[in-house]
């Protein structure tokens, strides 16, 4: 199976690449008005001729009042659309290609009028603009935003995170709005929120100057519906997963909207039971060690998030937004290490069982404010933000030895470690956008102050009492102050748009631990520049370069020494005085007929740093540290489409290689070259008219790859589902199956200091997960088009 599916990828790819370029007929026409002056920005939409909801390609008409068509032998209707109302429908038969000449569109005109129309698409699938890939799904999953993220070009969903491919992981918001989230507490924010509530994802490989500095690896940005029905709309879902152990989750939406005020709220809770296994094969000179380790882990979560926007007046707008998560785990893990000798022979046997129980409390708030200037686009905006984050940290563990025999050598030691984590973010953020008859300008500041204190302990238990090591006991205390200032410029001209932008931002940082007699300061100055420009030659041709500077900021847990242990020979702790590393990074995008996208990209890092084990041939030690030790450079290309097929088969392939090359300063790992990538295929198919009954599957095959100081070994896996969708649409179930083959292991090997380091990793990847959600509305339509186009901006703008 996975020596065939990279050859069936491929062969879909080059399939639907000359479904793309085949012979086709071009369709165009004009439109006016009762006085014969042209219809500009009116919507042109081309529909299966049995069913008008299945849009298959849409256009707006020019300044001149045309639109143009190019398609495949077939019958087709045409369907018009102007100020959200449907004027035209016309049925055609295309064996050649078709001139309409002038239609004619008056208030009067009955014959092609539409009387009611479901339009679900009024803008193109995929658009390129200023750098930013536009993607609007044409058909609606059933299920949450991250089902609408698993079919979005160039992105990726692991377990915990959305990934740009070729770029990493990217700042994520909603509205415009950064959502200061990771890993399960994204992952379970994002399940509460109906994939029928996102009008489009923003997606840019590139961040501009009004971005932090620390988004290299770019952004995207959740744009949701704007609420223009008066009264309540929501949804309730519900799930239960099937693993090697049961979880479950359930949550609510609930927005309300009423002329000035926009209140929305989301809750989610879960109890989730993870079963992670992996073994290892450490080749020292003496010996070889044989590990495996097994962890049951069990998660009880709470999300609650809500936010409310005022409007004072057409030119004062107000919101608020909070979000609390809080997340306690359970930790259960059995380690067991087998010791051979140069002979082969069983030396000894050591067995660690190990309970950690952590505690994690994030309170996150959001004040801002909008002010117009006038109807041209002149308005500043403020954020205040503030983190509250609190964590605790426990590990209980014993460790055993036994002889050849079994028999047990010495008493057990056990011992007991924690760190309590209390930290605190504080940013301002004041913007202006400044548009005039040259360029649009935006400038701004932002300064940010972060606060985190870490308290740590070790214990042993000796003759029936826990015996305090005062050698490991810790007050690590880290500081980090940012002052940023920002100019950016938009110039359009023609089919050219071009924007340029310059970010300065001053850090000073100081960490300082007790135990460890270290005290570090650091403060520097730095410009990041960036470039962004854009060429539309027509419809179906867009092209962008784009250039960042970024930085990469070590997380607060990589520059914390406390130890966390695995076994007494092996544990991991950070570094204090870690130091940020700088990247330059070139991107060129290409989308084609508005379905294919090629993205290519090039990424310089310098002195990046990295986890490393280091291995001691005498002492059997593996210290996990975190180190500034390495350089890289890496270029990549992404390839992405979608199709349709008989109006009922959606198809999204992905293609993906990378070279990466990276030298290490650190005489224990070798520098290496790499030359991966990946290929993927969802499909979605729709069996009952209406999507009311749908399949669906993702495969993905991944090549080997280098990651850091790890050489992983190719996988592959492959997800199904079902969707029912009842009661008018209201109703929606969904079984789902991932890594249903169970292939998902990852395994790897590692070289350092001339010990050669075997491992595998599961990670409870194969699941099955039935779903109940529901969804409902109840008030009536607000007709009000111009509040809808004013807000419109203030979802949109940056953070």
């Amino acid at each position: 199976m996975k020596s065939s599916f990279p050859l069936i990828s491929f062969f879909t790819f080059f399939l639907l690449f000359s479904f793309s370029l085949k012979a086709q007929f071009k369709v165009e026409g004009r439109l006016v008005d009762a006085e014969d002056k042209p219809i500009f920005s009116a919507n042109v939409f081309i529909s299966s001729s049995s069913d008008s909801t299945k849009i298959i390609d849409a256009r707006s008409t020019d300044i001149d009042g045309n639109f143009k068509f190019q398609l495949q032998k077939g019958t087709y209707q045409i369907l018009v659309s102007f100020l959200d109302k449907s004027i035209f429908k016309q049925l055609i038969d295309l064996y050649q290609d078709k001139h309409l000449g002038n239609i004619k569109i008056t208030e009067n005109a009955q014959t092609n009028m539409l009387k009611e129309v479901l339009i679900k698409e009024t803008k193109p699938r995929i658009k390129l603009e200023e750098g930013k890939l536009i993607f609007r799904p044409q058909v609606v999953s059933a299920g949450s935003l991250i089902d609408l993220i698993k079919i979005a070009p160039m992105l990726r969903l692991n377990e915990t995170n959305i990934e740009i491919i070729g770029k990493g992981v990217p700042q994520v918001m909603v509205n415009g709005k950064r959502i200061r989230m990771g890993g399960e507490q994204l992952m379970a924010y994002l399940k509460t929120i109906p994939a029928d509530q996102m009008e489009k994802l923003e997606i840019a490989q590139e961040s501009s100057a009004e971005f932090d500095a620390d988004s290299k690896n770019g952004y995207i940005n959740i744009v949701l519906k704007k609420l223009n029905t008066n009264g309540v709309s929501g949804s309730i879902y519900t799930d239960y997963s099937q693993s090697k152990y049961a979880s479950g989750s359930a949550g609510a939406a609930v927005n309300y909207f009423s002329n000035k005020w926009r209140i929305s709220t989301n809750i989610g809770g879960n109890l989730t039971n993870y079963w992670i296994h992996s073994m290892n094969k450490i080749h020292y000179s003496n010996g070889l060690w044989k590990d495996t380790n097994e962890q049951k882990l069990k998660m009880n979560g709470l999300n609650a998030s809500g936010a409310i926007e005022y409007e004072i007046n057409k030119n004062n707008i107000i919101g608020v937004f909070m979000n609390y998560d809080l997340n306690s785990q359970k930790n259960k893990d059995e380690n067991s290490s087998f010791v051979y000798d140069q002979s082969d022979m069983l030396d000894s046997t050591m067995r660690t069982k190990g309970f950690n129980p952590q505690t994690f409390h994030v309170l996150t708030y959001n004040i801002n404010y909008t002010h117009k200037f006038d109807t041209l686009g002149k308005k500043m905006t403020f954020d205040f933000d503030q983190i509250i984050n609190s964590s605790n940290r426990k590990q209980d563990f014993s460790n055993f030895v036994f002889d050849e025999k079994g028999e047990l050598k010495q008493p057990g030691n056990r011992f007991l470690s924690g760190n309590d984590q209390s930290m605190q973010i504080t940013t301002a953020n004041l913007g202006i956008d400044l548009p005039t008859r040259f360029a649009k300008f935006s400038f701004g500041g932002k300064v940010t102050f972060i606060s985190n204190d870490n308290n740590t302990s070790f214990y042993q238990y000796v003759q029936n009492d826990w015996e305090a090591k005062n050698n490991r006991f810790d007050n690590f205390r880290y500081q980090e102050n940012i002052q940023a200032i920002y100019l950016k410029g938009i110039k359009k001209m023609g089919k050219w748009s071009f924007t340029l932008g310059i970010r300065g931002e001053n850090t000073e940082t100081k960490g300082n631990s007790k135990v460890y007699n270290l005290a570090t300061k650091n403060s520097y100055f730095k410009l990041f520049p960036s470039a962004n420009v854009n060429y539309q030659l027509n419809d179906d041709h867009t092209f962008n370069l784009a250039y960042n500077r970024g930085i990469t900021r070590p997380g607060f847990s990589w520059v914390n020494p406390f130890r966390w242990y695995v076994n007494v020979y092996e544990f991991s702790h950070g570094n204090p005085s870690l130091q940020p590393f700088f990247s330059n990074s070139f991107t060129f995008m290409y989308v084609f007929k508005q379905k294919w996208t090629f993205n290519m990209n090039y990424n310089n890092n310098k002195n990046m740093y990295a986890e490393v084990t280091l291995l001691d041939n005498q002492s059997s030690l593996r210290e996990t540290i975190v180190d500034n030790f390495l350089d890289l450079q890496s270029y990549s290309l992404n390839i992405t489409t979608d199709y349709t097929f008989f109006n009922k088969w959606e198809i999204y392939p992905s293609v993906f290689l990378s070279h990466t090359g990276l030298t290490s300063h650190r005489e224990q790992v070798k520098s290496v070259t790499n030359l991966s990538g990946g290929l993927s295929v969802y499909n979605q198919v729709e069996i009952l008219k209406g999507q009311k009954l749908l399949l669906n599957s993702n495969s993905v095959y991944n090549l080997p790859k280098v990651s850091g100081t790890n050489k992983y070994q190719s996988f592959f896996t492959q997800d199904v589902g079902i969707t029912l969708q009842a009661y008018k649409r209201k109703l929606q179930i969904s079984l789902d199956g991932t890594d249903i083959f169970k292939t998902g292991t990852r395994r790897f090997i590692s070289n350092i200091n001339n010990i050669e380091r075997q491992g595998r990793k599961y990670s409870n990847s194969q699941n099955f997960t039935l779903t109940l959600r529901y969804n409902f509305k109840h008030g009536k339509i607000q007709n009000k088009k111009t509040r809808e186009k004013t807000n419109q901006e203030e979802l949109n703008r940056s953070n």
